[in-house]
């Protein structure tokens, strides 16, 4: 005897599943905001710190042109 449900149950199912759902896809978009944020902190001060090697590089190549 196959398991049936009632529409009202249906509806019931159908609602927590919504809500379920739309949980799920609230929590991973905040991951992905401090994942972002997480990448952006890292990515500004390893590229801040290349550009500060490449400017000491160019005036180390300046200062021997220069003399």
């Amino acid at each position: 005897m196959p398991f049936r449900l009632d529409n009202s149950s249906k509806i019931t199912l159908f609602v927590l599943f919504c809500g379920l759902c739309v949980i799920l896809v609230f929590f991973f978009i905040l991951y992905l905001v401090k994942v972002r944020e997480r990448m952006l902190g890292t990515g500004d001060a390893e590229a801040s710190s290349e550009v500060s090697e490449v400017d000491s590089e160019d005036q180390r190549s300046i200062d021997s042109l220069d003399s």
